[in-house]
């Protein structure tokens, strides 16, 4: 009887995950230069991209001095 039900529980679950739609319309990331270009900031401050995507993707070395 415990067979059944976790057969039947485990089938019922991949059943139900392989129904989560798979989003086809997501909009494409930013370069970071039209990312920083899109905030808006109040009257003297500036901001500065200091980490993009192929540095925080897959990183070599950190130092937190």
């Amino acid at each position: 009887m415990k067979s059944i039900l976790l057969v039947s529980t485990i089938f019922l679950s991949l059943h139900a995950l392989a129904q989560i739609p798979q989003p086809t319309d997501a909009p494409k990331p930013l370069k970071p230069e039209q990312s920083a270009a899109a905030f808006k900031l109040s009257e003297g401050f500036r901001m500065e991209v200091v980490a993009s995507e192929p540095l925080i993707a897959s990183p070599s070395a950190v130092w937190l001095g």
